[in-house]
């Protein structure tokens, strides 16, 4: 007599096809052996078998256990009884194992052999087909498959990669939201101010994503979503304005504007096309929606006949062109100063001195020479590094003029360390420098460069920012108006000369006032007559005997705010607006005329006079 319960024992291996899917393995697995107690089946017994000699016998619960000497029974998860065929199996090697050991009589047609059940149950334990079939079974019940086990190790490194370059791209975000540098200046392991990047990076990982290949990937994908976000705003928009400019990086290749990489043309006509194919490519209407445009004063850009502005304007009338108030005001600056030898050979000078100071020996000797001179109430002074000026952004000039009038005292220690080297061309060198900033006329021009910074700066700061506002920029320009015109007052000159005069005693400059000319004498001959002219200029050289008569000013020949501001409104009726923005060459000629005839302050006059100009210009438009 047989039993069929599948409903209640779904792991009958009776029942089990010949080839399992991965699935169903898994599905049979979760139910475990199949050992069913007599109260759990039908007749509360389990079927009996006749043999040949009238005996019944039939499968007994005790089989489920191997009896262990002076232990506690132990079950055999691998036994499984058959319902359907009343027979008992090895699941072990009837799922998991080999072909051999498939084969076996436990696996393969089962056994009902009651008798000598016991005698096979252990022999087939010992065979070394079970073992392995055992050991197969440990393992996936475990879940410990090669396969499975390299793909959660596949995913486990992937999931941990992830988190480094987004670890990576947070930390470029931050960088670039906050202006900051991505490489420390000590890169060492040691360091504590090391690459942004790498001090965020966990140690053990053996991919870093730390090569500036890799870095530059994750940037220009950064740029790429930032890019189709603008020019999906582009392309909804109904009008938009273009700011085009292009400069030299550290490798000294035109680069245009942010948009593309690289320009071969730097022309107007190629950067026309350049701006075609970047509009093309992504779909912008600018024949139709553009309605400013704002460069640089180039002639590439701005230019009548071949400028960037003009193609443009062909094909777009209504695309006002602007020029960069900043810009012009960076620009009157440049040509007042380099109208002046004075100002022009101080920032010469600026500028050697600050290359023969770049050389890291020195740069130490004038760190050592801040931390020296940092006492008192200067104990919390910053330790400050000579940097590089810009030729295009006169900012950098104002901060480099601040470091040296603050750190002047350390400046001039350094040098004079320097002067003691053994070093002929170091040794000639610092006593060359250490000579130019010990004068007085260099000291003077620094306090005036500094005045005229402090002015200025603030000025071209706000014109450039993202939040500017229209009110607020044309009270600065009207505040820098009338402080450029009080600096032009014989006053504040005598001002200047005091504060400069106080600054060289302090610091202990040998040379703290003017020097003073020889009277030049003239011989008069017997029976000449003494004019009132020769007269006039012995009494007045007698009267001013020091090179400070070189500074005054000439009372017939000093111009007057009214004089200077009727020959702007004249300069601004005569000539075309977008022409008198700039500073003309012969603006440069009348300063220089100046200085060669009459003197240093009324050339001063004369080129603040033009900063005002483009100021008043800025306010006018």
């Amino acid at each position: 007599m047989t039993c069929s319960e599948p409903e209640l024992f779904p792991n009958d291996p009776g029942k089990f096809p010949d080839h399992l899917s991965n699935e169903m393995l898994c599905y049979i697995m979760q139910y475990g052996p199949c050992q069913p107690s007599p109260w759990e089946l039908s007749n509360k017994i389990f079927p009996k078998t006749k043999y040949l000699s009238g005996r019944l016998r039939c499968f007994h619960q005790s089989y489920y256990y191997k009896s262990v000497p002076n232990n506690a029974p132990v079950n055999r998860t691998w036994l499984s009884y058959s319902l359907s065929l009343d027979k008992v199996f090895c699941i072990s090697c009837k799922l998991f194992g080999l072909t051999k050991a498939k084969k076996l009589l436990l696996a393969h047609e089962g056994c009902n052999d009651w008798k000598n059940l016991n005698r096979n149950l252990n022999n087939h334990a010992h065979t070394t087909e079970h073992l392995q079939a055992e050991i197969s079974r440990s393992l996936f019940s475990k879940n410990i498959r090669i396969d499975i086990h390299l793909r959660h190790s596949k995913h486990a490194i992937i999931s941990e990669n992830r988190e480094i370059v987004r670890t990576i791209i947070k930390v470029l975000i931050l960088a670039a939201r906050q202006n900051i540098a991505l490489r420390g200046h000590d890169e060492t392991i040691s360091s504590q101010n090391q690459d942004k990047i790498w001090s965020t990076k966990d140690k053990k990982n053996r991919l870093t994503f730390m090569s500036h290949e890799g870095q530059n990937n994750i940037l220009n994908i950064l740029g790429n979503q930032v890019r189709s976000v603008i020019i999906k705003d582009l392309i909804s928009a109904n009008l938009f304005a273009i700011i085009i400019d292009t400069t030299t990086d550290i490798s000294n290749k035109e680069q245009f504007s942010l948009i593309v990489h690289e320009a071969s043309d730097a022309s107007g006509k190629g950067m026309f096309d350049t701006f075609c194919a970047i509009s093309e490519k992504y779909q912008i209407n600018w024949k139709e929606k553009l309605c400013a445009q704002a460069y640089d004063g180039a002639a590439s850009m701005q230019g009548v006949y071949s400028g960037l502005k003009t193609f443009i304007q062909k094909e777009n009338p209504r695309a006002v062109y602007i020029w960069c108030f900043a810009h012009i005001l960076n620009l009157a600056i440049v040509d007042t100063l380099d109208s002046s030898t004075d100002t022009r050979n101080f920032f010469g000078d600026l500028q050697g001195l600050i290359g023969f100071m770049r050389a890291r020996k020195r740069t130490a000797i004038f760190y050592e020479c801040q931390k020296k001179l940092n006492v008192g109430t200067k104990a919390k002074d910053r330790i400050k590094k000579l940097k590089t000026f810009s030729d295009t952004r006169w900012t950098s000039h104002d901060r480099l003029v601040l470091i040296i009038h603050d750190k002047f005292d350390a400046l001039k220690e350094a040098l004079k360390i320097l002067s003691d080297s053994t070093d002929r061309v170091t040794s000639s060198n610092t006593r060359i420098f250490l000579t130019t900033i010990s004068s007085f006329n260099f000291v003077l021009i620094m306090k005036l460069m500094k005045q005229l910074f402090a002015i200025t700066t603030p000025l071209s700061c706000y014109l450039q920012s993202k939040s500017i506002d229209f009110i607020q920029a044309y009270k600065l320009v009207d505040m820098a108006k009338k402080e450029l015109e009080k600096m032009r007052s014989t006053e504040k000159f005598q001002e200047l000369v005091e504060d400069t005069k106080l600054f060289a005693t302090e610091n202990n400059i040998d040379e703290c006032d003017f020097k003073e000319i020889r009277i030049r004498k003239r011989k008069i001959f017997d029976g000449e007559q003494i004019s009132a002219e020769n007269f006039d200029l012995v009494s007045e050289s007698s009267t001013l005997p020091t090179s400070l008569h070189k500074y005054q000013p000439n009372e017939p020949d000093t111009l007057s705010n009214e004089e200077i501001i009727s020959s702007d409104e004249e300069s601004i009726e005569s000539h075309d607006l977008s022409i008198d923005l700039g500073v003309k060459k012969e603006t440069v000629l009348d300063v220089m005329q100046l200085l060669s005839n009459h003197d240093l302050h009324t050339a001063f006059v004369f080129g603040l006079s033009r900063v005002m100009h483009i100021a008043s210009i800025i306010s006018f438009c």
